[in-house]
């Protein structure tokens, strides 16, 4: 998609503004250089975005800016311009930002998401579509667009005709749907159960696919395929069998293929086989396709996705066939390390695959380094705050209510970040947060509520996970901490927001 923005030079007289089309998937990092282009400035000063407006809700101290540069008091929020999308901000028309240039100078630029257009194959973008005035005031509008055209051109691509480019039907779907077909008939679950997990190795992204074959207990059809250590980690919770259906969903990273009837099938999911042409018929024999992403509505794959599938669909059918010829061995797993793979290799340009053994390398680790998302500033304010002697519990959690942006948009399950008193189990701060970065949000959560509290607590409970996001935060206040798998004021909590969201349902 393109986005139309009209930018402003504030205080500017006469008023200097250009109309742009960009990429929605631009970063505000590119959105920066598109401006100093636009606008001939020359990149020689600091910069930042305020956002201003986002989803048609205004919004107050929040910066984009480069990763290590602080924008503000030490209360603002402050993100990396290189990791966040124009289509993360810029919403509903009207949103709108400041881009700030020389802040000695401050230069402001109003920046107002007008509409959304479709891209059009031949054009470039980024493109200036009318400017207004120089800084001198002496040019037409004609001979400014051209003007900025031309210094937005080393910036630019065109964007490819029908029938060109990686884009343009670039994945066989009729051909997919008759290998999912085969792959039914040929019927694994009768070969392998659920928990014989066997790996795939993605010749393309080098990843991972741990594979489950679904209908040994004649009610679930297909299989599920995990990617990545992200997936492995949600096969490991799966088979631990002590999380809740919902809290394995919030950070599941996987693609589920499922056999069903016609009647199991959504209206979503119906449109997605017509759409790329499928048929089916039969009991059992039409396909239902999930993609699961932490943080993410189950949602229909995308081409990227099937693709991974295709390959994984493609060497669970040639082990099938080598375990019932006795060529290999799937064992039970049983938590280890070590599993059946089916690994690519490249002869002479061609693709060929080999019988062999994976082992999971984790050097005693599950999980990554932690990063720091909040300021060293923000961080260095806390730590002057007074220790009281105090007992809190923090955890962040999804909440089970999906929030879609737009139509047709992958809806997103927002977090709740809560404190609660040790002691009493009075609720000290609670605060929703968007996103699927549950470490940055639990990191600002805490920032903000020992701003708001002004003091540091003494001790506090959290989960292994709350402690992985907030352990480099935690050290420098220097508070007790108390790690534990059972927060009772939490669970406590979060079974009356269930309850009531059960009851506004109807249930």
């Amino acid at each position: 998609m393109i986005y139309q923005f009209k930018i402003l030079l504030k205080q500017s007289s006469p008023p200097i503004w250009r109309r742009l089309l960009v990429d929605s998937k631009a970063t505000f990092q590119q959105l920066h250089e598109i401006i100093q282009a636009a606008f001939d400035w020359d990149d020689s000063h600091l910069h930042s975005f305020s956002v201003r407006k986002t989803g048609g809700r205004k919004v107050a101290d929040l910066y984009i800016g480069p990763k290590n540069m602080i924008d503000g008091p030490p209360s603002f929020r402050t993100v990396d311009e290189n990791t966040e999308l124009l289509s993360g901000w810029f919403k509903n028309e009207k949103d709108f930002a400041v881009y700030t240039y020389d802040f000695g100078v401050n230069w402001q630029h109003e920046i107002t998401f007008e509409k959304v257009l479709q891209e059009v194959p031949g054009e470039r973008y980024p493109q200036c579509v009318k400017a207004t005035q120089s800084a001198s005031g002496d040019e037409d509008w004609k001979k400014a667009t051209l003007r900025v055209n031309e210094a937005l051109a080393p910036l630019s691509t065109i964007v490819a005709g029908e029938g060109e480019g990686e884009g343009s039907d670039s994945f066989d779907w009729e051909a997919f749907f008759n290998q999912a077909k085969a792959f039914n008939a040929l019927k694994p679950w009768e070969t392998l159960d659920d928990n014989q997990i066997f790996v795939v190795i993605d010749p393309e992204s080098r990843e991972n696919l741990f594979c489950s074959i679904l209908g040994g207990a004649g009610e679930e059809f297909g299989m599920a395929v995990y990617i990545g250590e992200a997936g492995l980690r949600s096969l490991e919770d799966t088979f631990d069998n002590t999380k809740e259906t919902m809290d394995l969903i919030f950070k599941q990273r996987s693609i589920l293929l499922s056999f069903v009837d016609r009647d199991e099938l959504d209206t979503e999911d119906y449109k997605f086989i017509k759409k790329h042409g499928g048929t089916f018929r039969g009991r059992k024999q039409w396909l239902q396709f999930r993609s699961f992403v932490p943080g993410s509505y189950p949602w229909l794959i995308d081409e990227e996705e099937a693709r991974i599938l295709s390959v994984a669909i493609e060497r669970a059918m040639e082990m099938c066939k080598q375990v019932r010829t006795g060529v290999t061995r799937v064992p039970v797993w049983e938590g280890d390390l070590e599993f059946p793979a089916q690994i690519p290799s490249s002869e002479e340009e061609s693709l060929l695959w080999k019988d062999g053994v994976l082992k999971i390398r984790r050097d005693g680790k599950r999980v990554e380094k932690p990063e720091l998302f909040i300021s060293e500033l923000d961080l260095k304010r806390a730590q002057k705050l007074e220790r009281q002697n105090s007992s809190i519990e923090f955890e962040i959690f999804h909440l089970d209510t999906p929030v879609q942006e737009k139509k047709d948009e992958r809806p997103q399950f927002p977090m709740m970040a809560v404190v609660l008193d040790h002691k009493n189990g009075l609720v000290l701060f609670q605060e929703i947060y968007q996103g699927t970065n549950e470490a940055e949000n639990a990191q600002h959560a805490f920032i903000s509520f020992v701003q708001q509290t002004g003091f540091r607590p003494r001790e506090i409970w959290l989960s292994e996970d709350s402690y992985r996001h907030l352990s480099l935060i935690i050290r420098p206040l220097r508070m007790e901490v108390m790690r534990t798998k059972a927060l009772p004021n939490i669970k406590q909590l979060k079974e009356f927001l269930r309850e009531m969201r059960q009851k506004d349902r109807g249930f």
